[in-house]
């Protein structure tokens, strides 16, 4: 007796019908990167979903590998689960499509040896050294005050430690300098990015030094030779080059300079008169000094 199939469209003639071939299943081997440095990345766990259910996850290996394989033709969404100690997870997802004849596109690029990337976590310490601007040595006692009011100060290291900060930019300005020192007058902008990285004005933070100048030391004040009563002429010693303000007791100012053998003089300027039981006052600048106290002279009556 013969047995007619009704499965094939020639029923009721005889006829042999072929099964249906199975799909072919795709399969794919991406890459996973540390995004600062390049390097393979081992760790990081990546599940497939499909519908909105897991289907497969893999792991990278320390060449960075992680492969899934048997997939039927699809669509699926490919998320990172679990991420490396010290690594932030990836923020997005990618589109995985496997088609009939098993080629695999992720985000509409061939699926082999596609590369995903994960950042170092951000956080980051942020400490510096504070030295003399002049001779590189450490300097104890700056006081340094965050936006946010946190302050940190130099050891006697010479080193601001501020601690950790999470990726973002911050500010802060030197509020005490070491003593015998100017204090900054310059605002700092700290910026952390998302990868560790830090910048302080731009500098990246290991070759970063924030420096002092010395308050200048005060000028000695000059000699001012005798002055007698009706003197057109004052005179003086100091230092060479230094600049020497004379003012009369009328409170006219009269400049000079310092010559190399050590001596100045000015002019009484027309109209004044000197008397006796007046005073004349001097104060001397040196090159890189503060200026100097006043040096008095009474004028003297004549004899």
């Amino acid at each position: 007796m013969k047995i007619w199939n009704r499965c094939c469209c020639c029923w009721p003639l005889r006829c042999v019908c072929k099964p249906k071939p199975d799909p072919v299943k795709g399969s794919f081997t991406a890459v996973k990167y540390d995004q600062e440095t390049g390097l393979p990345l081992a760790g990081a766990a990546y599940t497939l979903y499909q519908n909105g259910s897991p289907v497969a996850t893999a792991t990278s290996d320390r060449t960075g590998k992680l492969s899934f394989a048997g997939l039927v033709p699809g669509e699926y969404t490919l998320v990172e689960t679990a991420v490396p100690d010290g690594y932030l997870p990836e923020r997005t997802s990618h589109q995985v499509m496997v088609g009939e004849d098993g080629s695999v596109t992720i985000d509409g690029s061939p699926a082999e040896n596609f590369p995903l990337y994960d950042l170092p976590n951000g956080d980051a310490e942020v400490s510096f050294l504070k030295v003399d601007a002049n001779t590189g040595l450490p300097l104890e006692g700056a006081v340094f005050e965050l936006s946010n009011g946190v302050r940190a100060a130099s050891g006697s290291d010479g080193v601001v430690d501020f601690g950790i900060f999470g990726p973002g930019t911050y500010t802060f300005r030197e509020i005490t300098a070491p003593q015998g020192y100017i204090a900054a007058e310059t605002e700092f902008t700290v910026h952390v990015t998302t990868g560790g990285k830090v910048f302080i004005n731009g500098t990246p933070l290991e070759t970063f030094t924030a420096k002092n100048v010395r308050i200048p030391a005060p000028s000695r004040p000059p000699v001012i030779n005798t002055v007698l009563e009706a003197d057109f002429l004052i005179t003086g010693t100091g230092i060479p080059g230094a600049s020497i303000a004379v003012r009369l007791a009328d409170g006219v100012v009269v400049n000079a300079e310092v010559t190399d053998a050590g001596t100045w003089f000015v002019i009484v300027p027309s109209g004044t008169y000197l008397r006796a039981g007046q005073v004349v006052y001097a104060v001397q600048t040196e090159p890189g000094h503060t200026p100097s106290e006043e040096a008095a002279m009474q004028v003297q009556a004549r004899p």
